[in-house]
């Protein structure tokens, strides 16, 4: 769609009218001197027509992104092969960078000849603001399981493994990397279990509700552990739909035994 647009200012006669875009639209000469713009990106960068026009584009960029920027656009220029998006940090009104996705197309003159680029960007500031935040949790919470001293396992609604701790290395023998994706009682089948509530473990029983109790399971070289198991499912808070199953292992002082 925005490379479409782009693809259709081809002049001061342009069929779609730069006012007219949706989105905010900039065109640089062959110097990177700003030619062209639109209301769109005025009100993004907070400048009036006179304040930006002739200035080079990259007075409006972050500055750990003008050296790489500036050789990737002479770049451009002489090779005269339309450009793939990019991502750059542009200034805005309050001081702040937003981060805008930059779909661009060459300007070319009745030779063909490289006269300059369109620029049309799409803010997405909001967007890579979440992803980061939601890495940046995943991550502490991952640092926070990885430091409980028990093993346990998180798999999906289908018994797929989606999440293992180092503890279960220890206990078990399987590394986490070896272990997700896989079902969770074809590697760590239980041969045995006594529940503490006296209630059969079957398997619907471990969406339902928390089961605890002492079972023995094969770990990776198919011997013999005694453990603790304790099986806590995950729901929706709102539709209480369970989406996966958090099950936590703690060895007890049995001895090993072989097979």
């Amino acid at each position: 769609m925005t490379q479409t647009l782009t693809s259709q200012i081809t002049s001061p006669g342009d069929s779609i009218p730069i006012e007219e875009l949706p989105l905010p639209y900039v065109e640089t000469d062959a110097n990177g001197n700003i030619s062209r713009i639109n209301a769109g990106a005025q009100h993004i960068l907070g400048l009036s027509r006179d304040e930006i026009m002739g200035h080079s584009a990259w007075e409006i960029m972050a500055r750990d992104q003008i050296a790489e920027s500036r050789e990737a656009f002479f770049k451009m220029i002489e090779a005269a092969v339309e450009p793939a998006p990019v991502r750059r940090a542009i200034l805005d009104k309050n001081g702040a960078f937003r981060t805008c996705d930059i779909y661009r197309t060459l300007v070319r003159n009745g030779e063909g000849k490289v006269t300059g680029v369109r620029h049309i960007a799409i803010d997405v500031t909001e967007a890579v603001q979440a992803q980061q935040e939601a890495s940046e949790t995943r991550a502490w919470f991952e640092s926070i399981l990885e430091s409980f001293p028990s093993a346990f396992i998180v798999t999906d609604s289908l018994g797929f493994i989606r999440y293992s701790n180092p503890a279960v290395e220890k206990l078990t023998g399987w590394l986490p990397a070896e272990l997700e994706g896989k079902i969770l009682d074809k590697c760590l089948p239980i041969l045995a279990y006594t529940p503490d509530d006296g209630i059969p473990m079957v398997h619907n029983a471990r969406y339902e509700r928390q089961c605890t109790g002492v079972a023995t399971i094969l770990d990776r070289k198919r011997y013999q552990i005694r453990i603790r198991l304790e099986t806590t499912p995950i729901s929706d808070k709102q539709t209480g739909w369970v989406s996966g199953i958090i099950n936590t292992l703690s060895r007890l002082a049995d001895p090993v035994t072989a097979p």
